[in-house]
């Protein structure tokens, strides 16, 4: 899912020459995005030193997740002066289900990245309003602006900045105002530069729906089910009976974090992802570091154990849903580089794929990464898989019958079959039946030199030999009736060999359904090829004869022959 489509990054860079490759890294894509760290030189990196072992991905996922976890320790214990309350705020963090699919998910990383920045600037924001040391401020500036090159969300961290020095710090309030700057040319740059995505899953909705949103991420959040109702409740009362009857407003104040951070996404309501919670999250995890104080240990402490046990099963689901999803995608691909490695093949035919085998791997052409760029689906499976048009739909792995046959013939194509447990090497099986498919269908093009075809072919042809098939004085082949074009014409493919050539020209006669409709002299040894039009018929077959004006025979070889063939095609 969206990694073949990153680590297909290197390939892309230095395929383009004169060395404007990096030029790559900024261009938009993934729904108009440019998320230079968290992508681009995430995966061109990793991808360049490592290769394809997805352990450094993992270790650098699970590195600024401890890194983030360590942040909100630090920021919870500084504003309420309690261990317990940072314990709890990193507690919460750490089991949150939603957490799970970015540690595991390379693509989504750059939740994980965002979440670091987010907490890192307003680290650094909290240094600068304690200390009024400009370094802190410029500190926390660059973070921000470093993490317009990682996730989107970064756009409204003014906001999270602005409300604290309005609440908390408004002496400070002036030093808040600079970061709307660079939020507002973002945003300038998204609107008239990035072209909007087509697809129906990123097409904003700006109305009422946007509750419904926040309501369905509030939920899963504090987990998908009936339990969630009531976490939910109890999260909600204790934050507004600090406020009111305590006037603590840190809690409040990290549940706006919590819908700040989640507005980049709630117009995105055809688009509902667990994922989209990881950075949003971190104000929940504040939230209840912060309520976790006095009278609010103990019930906090059991309710956290009740979300820590709820989203460990949902974390499970969501992993093993993962797994088996990577582990098909895996038989698959490393198949593939055994048949690239044995069979040495450039063209490979897939049998057996579904929609979300497709939609997870194939989408992103991930055996690019074998050196294989011919892949295709074998021909009419296609019409079962439901795939994204703005993605370019199933177009690229298209390929008709006879081009499928002419590849397995050529002996550079292989077929894999794909089953819900296992992949094997299908080429034999898959050509014969396709062959047979062929057959019936009353092909336009035969090459006599190849075996299956044998059915077509009447009286008058000697057995193949390396590639070819010698004819005798007359010989015959069934084609398919030409198309309603009138550009269609017969094309023959031959050979006249030196014994041929050396008794004097040879006249070669061909007929359509009995009719003459050309001659060929051949004076020299060489390959030739012909071209003749074909009268109209009524049939949905016609019959190629052939006639030579002598035959040749070779030293202890009791044979009439005529001429070498190979191709006979109707064509315009």
């Amino acid at each position: 899912m969206d990694d073949f489509a990153w680590l297909g990054l290197k390939q892309e860079i230095a395929s383009i020459p004169d060395g404007n490759g990096w030029k790559l890294l900024f261009e938009p894509r993934a729904q108009g995005t440019v998320r230079l760290f968290s992508e681009r030189l995430y995966f061109w990196i990793l991808h360049s030193i490592f290769g394809l072992d997805p352990l450094p991905f993992r270790v650098i996922a699970f590195g600024v997740q401890f890194l983030n976890l360590w942040l909100l320790m630090r920021i919870t214990s500084r504003l309420t002066k309690s261990w317990i309350a940072g314990t709890a705020a990193a507690f919460f963090f750490a089991v949150s289900a939603h957490a799970a699919k970015p540690l595991a998910w390379a693509s989504s990383f750059n939740q994980i990245l965002a979440a670091c920045c987010m907490l890192a600037a307003f680290h650094w924001f909290l240094d600068w309003i304690e200390t009024g040391k400009p370094r802190f401020w410029w500190m926390q500036f660059v973070i921000f602006l470093l993490s317009f090159g990682v996730l989107e969300s970064a756009i409204v961290y003014p906001a999270i900045a602005t409300l604290w020095t309005l609440l908390f710090a408004r002496h400070r309030l002036r030093g808040s105002l600079p970061l709307w700057i660079p939020s507002a040319a973002f945003a300038a740059l998204h609107l008239y530069w990035i072209p909007r995505p087509a697809s129906v899953l990123y097409t904003p909705l700006f109305d009422t729906g946007m509750l419904a949103s926040l309501v369905t991420y509030t939920r899963m959040a504090l987990g998908s089910n009936r339990i969630a109702i009531g976490l939910a409740v109890l999260l909600f009362s204790a934050v507004f009976w600090r406020g009111l009857h305590e006037k603590d407003w840190k809690p409040l104040f990290f549940y706006a974090w919590f819908v700040t951070f989640l507005t980049p996404v709630l117009p995105f309501q055809n688009r509902i992802a667990d994922y989209y919670l990881v950075l949003p999250s971190t104000g929940l995890a504040l939230c209840i570091g912060c309520l976790l104080r006095g009278k609010f240990v103990y019930p906090g402490a059991a309710a956290l154990a009740v979300f820590a046990w709820t989203s460990a099963i949902t974390a499970q689901v969501q992993l093993d849903w993962l797994s088996n999803r990577s582990e098909r995608i895996h038989r698959v691909f490393d198949a593939a580089g055994q048949l690239v490695k044995t069979k040495n093949i450039d063209t490979l035919l897939l049998s057996g794929v579904d929609t979300d085998l497709f939609m997870t791997a194939l989408q992103d052409s991930p055996f690019r990464l074998l050196g294989l760029t011919r892949v295709y689906l074998v021909p009419g499976s296609e019409s079962a898989i439901l795939s994204r048009a703005d993605l370019g739909g199933v177009n690229a792995y298209r390929i008709t019958l006879p081009q499928a046959i002419q590849a397995l013939e050529s002996g550079s194509a292989a077929v894999l079959s794909i089953t819900a447990d296992q992949v094997f090497d299908a080429t034999a099986r898959y050509k014969s039946v396709a062959m047979t498919q062929y057959l019936q269908g009353s092909p336009r093009s035969v090459n006599v030199g190849e075996h299956g075809y044998e059915s077509l072919l009447g009286p008058g042809w000697w057995p193949i030999e390396d590639k070819f098939r010698w004819m005798a004085k007359t010989a015959s082949v069934t084609l398919g009736a030409p198309g309603l074009q009138k550009k269609d014409r017969l094309h023959i493919s031959g050979f006249c060999p030196p014994t041929v050539a050396a008794a004097g020209p040879i006249t070669l006669t061909v007929r359509a359904n009995g009719t003459t409709i050309g001659q060929k002299t051949l004076t020299e040894t060489a390959a030739f090829t012909a071209t003749f039009v074909i009268p109209k018929v009524d049939t949905q077959t016609i019959r190629i004869d052939l006639e030579v004006s002598r035959v040749t025979r070779l030293a202890g070889d009791k044979r009439d022959l005529g001429l070498i063939f190979g191709t006979f095609s109707i064509h315009p």
